[in-house]
């Protein structure tokens, strides 16, 4: 995960994931690698057993930004790579782009097959919202990496079935594209008359009011 372990995105995401994927007896062990930075103190056991392992990659908070992530790309690849060979990883497992470009510089030092699970056009995304400008090296080095992830990646799962269609039409390889929706418990979801009226209260919302949710994350870009 390219998230901290305390993130939103990885508690209710990456998480849930590893829960499954730890019951399958064919999982052996699995490595959790997040990235922490601004020296953030992580929990250092998530489910209470010897199968699941989390090992922070910390990212010093350098100023100007580019160098902070110049030093991502450069140093993490090879911390990850050294943390393959001592716990004898034999897949990599990304979510989302970000972390598919460290699996795909990963898998060039040790060709270990790996996948990208949760993957999005992040480069594009950048550009569009006009974080990123189409000169800047941001965004050409994570274009270029996203490509060479569809062309390098053993599988490239989608959240929809409209962006597989679409990147099927990009030639990339049938075999290599999966598509898994990003799923919800419907029990903790559920409507809920009293659990509605307590929040409204709690804000002092009237209950005709008529309210908008913004249920993304905070902070950067998603706040503005």
């Amino acid at each position: 995960s390219y998230w901290s372990i305390n993130d939103g995105l990885t508690q209710s995401t990456v998480l849930p994931n590893i829960d499954i994927l730890q019951k399958f007896d064919t999982v052996e062990s699995i490595v959790l690698l997040t990235i922490e930075r601004n020296s953030q103190k992580v929990t250092p056991t998530l489910f209470g057993n010897e199968k699941v392992q989390h090992i922070p990659l910390n990212s010093p908070d350098l100023r100007p930004y580019l160098l902070n992530k110049t030093l991502d790309f450069v140093y993490f690849p090879i911390k990850i790579h050294q943390i393959c060979k001592v716990h004898s990883v034999t897949h990599i497992l990304a979510r989302g782009a970000m972390a598919g470009t460290l699996a795909w510089m990963v898998s060039r030092f040790n060709n270990l097959p790996y996948f990208v699970e949760s993957f999005e056009p992040h480069s594009e995304y950048m550009l569009q919202s006009g974080v990123w400008g189409l000169n800047d090296v941001r965004y050409k080095f994570q274009h270029y990496a996203e490509n060479q992830q569809l062309r390098t990646a053993d599988a490239i799962i989608t959240v929809s079935d409209n962006y597989r269609t679409y990147l099927r039409s990009a030639a990339v390889p049938e075999n290599k594209l999966f598509m898994i929706p990003c799923c919800v418990d419907l029990k903790q979801f559920e409507f809920s008359v009293a659990d509605r009226n307590k929040i409204r209260e709690k804000l002092l919302i009237k209950q005709n009011d008529i309210t908008g949710i913004y249920v993304g994350k905070f902070g950067d870009i998603y706040y503005r």
